[in-house]
């Protein structure tokens, strides 16, 4: 649907619905809609409407990913990741101090991102596996 907003794509539809309807009407008043008009159009709805949640769920997952981390133990454990591979943060304390965002910076070089020397969730999680 081109980015349409989930309401947007529930007022498409039941415009369209009520398009159908009064065609149908109009072209005989006693004629019933049969399930499969229905089920089509229901369908449809679904599926746009899936596939915009799906989205929107996605970029939350991106947002929560590159959320900075500012818990001290999370650092530590940032920290002992680093350490584990190779990157020197310096001591496991718990502060981002500058040693700490150079091992960042040399771990995301290494993985081919951004070096910003940024702690985020995505990154702990990197540092884990």
């Amino acid at each position: 649907m081109n980015g349409m907003g989930t309401n947007k794509i529930i007022k498409w539809a039941v415009s369209i619905t009520c398009f159908v309807v009064a065609q149908l009407a109009q072209a005989n008043p006693n004629i019933q809609i049969n399930d499969q008009i229905n089920r089509s159009i229901s369908n449809s709805v679904n599926n746009n409407i899936s596939k915009s949640v799906m989205k929107a769920s996605r970029f939350v997952e991106i947002g929560l990913m590159n959320k900075a981390v500012k818990d001290k133990e999370q650092i530590k454990q940032a920290q002992k990741g680093l350490s584990t591979l190779g990157f020197n943060p310096g001591p496991v304390d718990g502060i981002m101090g500058i040693k700490t965002q150079k091992a960042i910076r040399g771990f995301q070089k290494s993985q081919g991102i951004k070096q910003d020397g940024v702690l985020t969730e995505g990154l702990l999680l990197k540092f884990q596996q």
